[in-house]
């Protein structure tokens, strides 16, 4: 996209504007822990630092404007950017710097997918990469390689956020790239470069908390929408040459499964012997009612209550 005007220019901040105002009232302290079914778990959070490279903004180039104050940190020199935004208009009339060098190529597309990728969700789930450099033996230098990929489809655009491991305490992973693909052909370039070889996976388990407004909330994958996940990291694994790990959440649906039999296979017992009892016109004593539920009462009165 060409930035050819201050009107263009204008557009661009107003929007800019709007999402770092969105990130600060609704979901700026949100901490998210997203569990794999390869048995990985993310614990994230968007750093304001990272807010101007999600949003398409080019910090680097704008330093040669010698506007900002040395001991500004990322966000800092983002939000006096949106403040002083005439001061970087005068150098461009002024000819030392110009607005397409402050911005992204695809800055528009950033700022369309920026509320989507960074107030992160697990529903329309397409997959998750997990990129290792070693495992194609090449290192792209021409790109923001993550170290995870949360790739969703809405609506037929695919929203990507990269994630990269850091220090920084328990919320050990940072958002660190924006991107989202409106069409077929990019995305399955996208998908050419970062997929081949790699491991894909999904997440079955979510956990976001709010520290400031102590709100939490929790979301988990059903089995029907697992199958269509399953289906398609199956479908792109043959077609990328890729490695498909379920088996987290695998081990963890047949755990769950198999309680759920003996749960019903003991229920059917206690409802045989209860009605053998019945149908006898015996009485059940307090001994008996243990012999049947093997040790225990509340097997029994949550069948009374059937």
């Amino acid at each position: 996209m060409e930035i050819m005007n201050t009107a263009k220019f204008t557009e661009i901040m107003e929007k800019i504007e709007a999402c770092v105002e969105q990130y600060e009232k609704a979901y700026g302290s949100n901490r998210y822990t997203i569990s794999l079914a390869s048995g990985d778990i993310l614990n994230v959070m968007i750093s304001p630092n990272s807010i101007a490279h999600l949003l398409g903004v080019n910090l680097d180039y704008l330093k040669l404007s010698n506007k900002f104050k040395p001991d500004m940190n990322s966000y800092e020199k983002l939000k006096f950017f949106l403040s002083e935004r005439y001061l970087f208009q005068k150098l461009v009339s002024e000819k030392k710097l110009c607005y397409q060098s402050m911005f992204s190529p695809y800055i528009e597309s950033k700022l369309d997918c920026f509320y989507t990728n960074t107030n992160i969700r697990i529903n329309n789930m397409y997959c998750v990469i997990k990129y290792d450099s070693e495992r194609t033996f090449k290192i792209d230098v021409n790109s923001d390689i993550s170290d995870y990929y949360i790739i969703r489809n809405i609506n037929n655009s695919y929203y990507v956020l990269g994630l990269v491991k850091n220090d920084n305490g328990n919320y050990n992973y940072n958002a660190t790239s924006s991107r989202m693909y409106s069409d077929q052909e990019s995305f399955e370039n996208f998908l050419a470069r970062i997929a081949k070889k790699q491991e894909l996976t999904y997440p079955y388990h979510f956990l976001l908390q709010n520290p400031s407004s102590m709100f939490e909330s929790k979301m988990t994958v059903y089995d029907d929408d697992k199958y269509d996940i399953v289906s398609n990291i199956l479908q792109l694994a043959k077609k990328y040459d890729a490695v498909p790990n379920t088996s987290s959440d695998f081990l963890h649906t047949i755990g769950r499964s198999k309680n759920n039999r003996s749960t019903s296979i003991n229920n059917y017992s206690v409802l045989r012997l209860l009605s053998d009892y019945v149908k006898s016109g015996k009485v059940l004593d307090i001994e008996t009612i243990t012999e049947i539920c093997g040790g225990g009462l509340l097997a029994f009165q949550r069948i009374l209550l059937i």
